[in-house]
């Protein structure tokens, strides 16, 4: 059967899921064993947190589309809240420091373990292409850990922790990112478009002190092909999310906090993961 054409779809749909859907399974096995920096730790989930899971269909860029040999690009994920003054946090928090991550973002952020896939389409329908509740084989997948919080203006920044990992053999450093997205919560139908998402450049964890360096890895190739994914985020999408997250905007109005934003967030997270795993997804493959 040849390949959909689900290029021309468009939606943003999170929804919450059981414990028992494969999505939900998925992630909870990738949360067991994640490489934070120098060492693996089992990331603590929120059980009392509802997971929040999408499936949208992103366009591929042409000249992707012509390396990879392939038009189809739709991604599945699921945003599952990390239990809030849990080891895991204390952890991350040290780990963002020695990547010069600044601490008033850190100690502001929400996060979240994330769990994107690709999915394998060519032999779906268009319709089951899209069905989160149809299971396709994965074509690839990325596990990563998604901070989410406020500024004083009220931008979105979104805190991207990366594990170290292998992709067709070749050796990707783990490390962390920080995007803005600059006046997000006043992305709604019908409003002009906020600046350009900024994102901060990608910071490799450092080397374990005393041992000799790892071969030259493609680090930087990563980065500079995730910053021109990001620089590229197609403003309906960004619309979309928005929406999705104007819930998490009230709560923080409300609260006068970022680090209340849990329970209002599952969605967003979600919504913003999705977004920023198509990327990561994507450069991985390319590289």
């Amino acid at each position: 059967m040849p390949t959909p054409t689900v290029n021309t779809i468009r939606q943003l749909t999170p929804t919450s899921i059981a414990a028992s859907h494969f999505l939900a399974k998925a992630t909870t096995k990738a949360a067991a064993s994640f490489a934070l920096g120098r060492e693996t730790i089992s990331v603590q989930l929120d059980p009392e947190v509802p997971r929040a899971a999408s499936v949208t269909d992103f366009e591929l860029p042409t000249a992707a589309a012509n390396k990879l040999r392939r038009s189809d690009n739709v991604i599945e994920a699921v945003s599952s809240a990390i239990r809030t003054g849990s080891n895991t946090v204390t952890k991350l928090k040290k780990f963002l420091a020695t990547v010069n991550v600044p601490v008033n973002i850190a100690d502001n952020s929400q996060f979240y373990f994330m769990s994107v896939r690709r999915r394998d389409v060519p032999n779906a329908t268009s319709a089951d292409a899209l069905n989160l509740s149809k299971r396709l084989p994965c074509a690839s997948d990325q596990h990563f850990i998604l901070g989410l919080s406020v500024d004083s203006k009220k931008n979105l920044i979104a805190t991207i922790v990366l594990p170290s990992s292998k992709i067709r053999g070749k050796s990707t450093k783990g490390g962390a990112s920080v995007v803005k997205f600059p006046r997000f919560f006043e992305r709604r139908p019908g409003v002009p478009e906020a600046p350009p998402v900024e994102t901060g450049p990608f910071v490799p964890a450092p080397e374990p002190p005393g041992e000799p360096a790892e071969a030259p890895d493609n680090t930087q190739d990563f980065a500079d092909c995730y910053a021109k994914c990001m620089a590229n985020i197609p403003g309906f999408l960004l619309t979309l999310a928005g929406a999705v997250c104007a819930s998490c905007a009230a709560t923080i109005a409300a609260a006068g906090a970022a680090g209340a934003i849990v329970l209002a967030c599952a969605a967003c997270a979600v919504a913003i993961g999705i977004i920023l795993g198509n990327c990561l997804l994507t450069c991985h493959e390319m590289l």
